[in-house]
């Protein structure tokens, strides 16, 4: 009898648990649910504030390997590529040239179910590839379509780590290389509208962007100001020139202590 008891006590129990849990995954599914339109609904606002300034055109750049793929196997060889994804708004100012030369959207586009892709000339000699090769970049493959020769507002860097390689913004969450905590930069680009694009209109776009959004952590630069990336790779510079100088004094002043003791 007291078995008997013990087990309808237990079920009692259960299901008053079964039901708290119901109503507790309930709520988290209403939160993450709420949560997930408050950060769709910012960034369509901010997307939508940037918009009114002018063109918009967003790039993403990340640095994965890149794999040799031959008669549709991924092959032995492998190379740390500067990935680079575009929109249909790039380049918002000068053109991409490539050989052979083409329609640059239209090369990266989607055919016969693989994206296309076009690649400084450093990526075919390293991996031994041809037009028409193509290489694997996570989980998604590419054709090489044409060779980069020049990149409209490809920003100044004090070193690059691998050839680069440009493919669509539409390719990249295929690759498994952008999800949720992955390092991925994006940079959005804004081309005043004519008649607007002097430094005092760049700066009022700025500061009106930097006022409605003043949390918001974005690093904004007005091209007007120079290259973007020049001045904080000066700032390094100078900060590691002040070092060394620091550093020969202390071993100048050391030298001569050890030569004049007191």
């Amino acid at each position: 009898m007291s078995f008997v008891s013990d087990i309808t006590s237990a079920l009692r129990v259960a299901t008053r648990d079964m039901r708290g849990g119901a109503r507790s995954l309930w709520l988290l599914a209403a939160g993450v649910f709420i949560g997930t339109a408050v950060v769709a609904l910012v960034g369509t606002t901010s997307q939508s504030l940037i918009e009114r300034e002018g063109t918009v055109s967003v790039a993403t750049e990340l640095r994965p390997m890149a794999h040799a793929y031959r008669n549709d196997a991924a092959g032995g060889q492998s190379v740390l590529v500067e990935l680079k994804g575009i929109d249909g708004n790039y380049p918002l100012y000068g053109a991409a040239q490539t050989a052979p030369a083409f329609d640059f959207h239209q090369g990266l586009a989607r055919k016969d179910g693989i994206y296309g892709a076009v690649a400084d000339r450093a990526l075919f000699d390293l991996l031994n590839l041809e037009l028409g090769d193509a290489v694997r970049i996570g989980g998604l493959r590419y054709q090489l379509r044409g060779v980069l020769l020049v990149e409209p507002g490809r920003a100044f860097r004090a070193f690059t780590l691998g050839p680069r390689i440009i493919v669509s913004n539409e390719s990249l969450p295929a690759t498994g290389l952008v999800d949720d905590g992955a390092e991925v930069y994006h940079y959005t680009h804004v081309k005043l509208p004519a008649g607007a694009n002097g430094p005092a209109e760049a700066k009022t776009a700025l500061t009106l962007i930097d006022q409605a959004h003043p949390q918001a952590g974005w690093r904004m630069v007005n091209a007007h100001q120079g290259i973007p990336g020049v001045e904080r790779t000066l700032a390094m510079a100078q900060v590691l020139l002040l070092f060394i100088g620091l550093g020969v004094m202390l071993v100048g002043g050391g030298g001569i202590l050890l030569i004049n003791p007191c």
